[in-house]
């Protein structure tokens, strides 16, 4: 009986000692906890009152067209807007030169009008990408709002996750931009020449401005060619019934 009572008494105060040091670890860790409110408040599966003290950050960014309900801007301009205004005048001033020279050099209007399609749309794709919001992450937009719902993260997992100048959690297709010095969704690179950011919300007017740069560029190369024919050796103008025409165009011919 002594033996067996020795026994139990044992097993009770090893079971006690356990649940002694058990809570004394809980006790240890929702002390740090409670010590940094950062820590704190990943531990909440929803993350409540994540950021709500701090405004929103659009780092060098120039911010058109706020929206009151989302806070997010319609239309920005990065830190490299001077680079920006150079190359659009540049591309608009050539444009003007050659929707000016089809003009004087065709009579074919199908070839005047093409021009101007080429020219608009290279112009206004590379407008829009520069203008247009490339994807700031928000606090309060959907990517972040189901990132904070993601459980079973490690506390390294969410350290690594947060972006402290921005104030939000990224995902994998986020990442902070030191030019920009901002938060982007869908991340490409930093195109200086654009002002900002490629990424998710102007990446496919950016895809559309390579394709007509290459365009534009073997299109002007034809029509300057095609340009300095002869004109009865011209393509882009239209045949002429008139004999007075053809005898102008072979005597401009010969003085050629």
């Amino acid at each position: 009986m002594d033996t067996n009572y020795q026994k139990s008494y044992e097993n009770k105060d090893y079971a006690e000692l356990k649940n002694d040091q058990i809570e004394f670890e809980n006790f240890n860790q929702n002390e740090n906890i409670s010590q940094d409110p950062t820590r704190a408040s990943y531990q909440t599966s929803e993350y409540e009152g994540y950021g709500e003290e701090k405004p929103q950050h659009f780092g060098y960014n120039i911010l058109f067209d706020l929206n009151p309900l989302t806070g997010q801007p319609k239309y920005t301009l990065g830190p490299h807007w001077p680079l920006f205004f150079c190359a659009w005048s540049s591309f608009v001033v050539v444009d003007f030169f050659l929707i000016r020279m089809m003009w004087n050099n065709t009579d074919n209007i199908i070839w005047f009008i093409l021009t101007l399609i080429i020219c608009s749309i290279h112009v206004l794709s590379y407008l829009y990408t520069a203008l247009a919001n490339p994807g700031i992450a928000h606090k309060n937009d959907e990517e972040t709002k189901n990132v904070k719902k993601i459980e079973n993260l490690s506390y390294q997992q969410m350290e690594q996750m947060l972006c402290k100048k921005c104030d939000i959690l990224k995902d994998k297709s986020t990442e902070h931009c030191d030019s920009c010095d901002v938060c982007v969704r869908g991340y490409d690179h930093h195109c200086p020449w654009s002002s900002k950011c490629i990424a998710k919300g102007n990446i496919k007017p950016f895809n559309v401005f390579i394709a007509m740069t290459f365009i534009y560029m073997a299109y002007a190369i034809v029509v300057t060619v095609v340009t300095l024919l002869p004109p009865n050796k011209r393509y882009m103008r239209q045949p002429s019934n008139n004999p007075d025409v053809y005898e102008n165009n072979n005597s401009t011919l010969h003085n050629f």
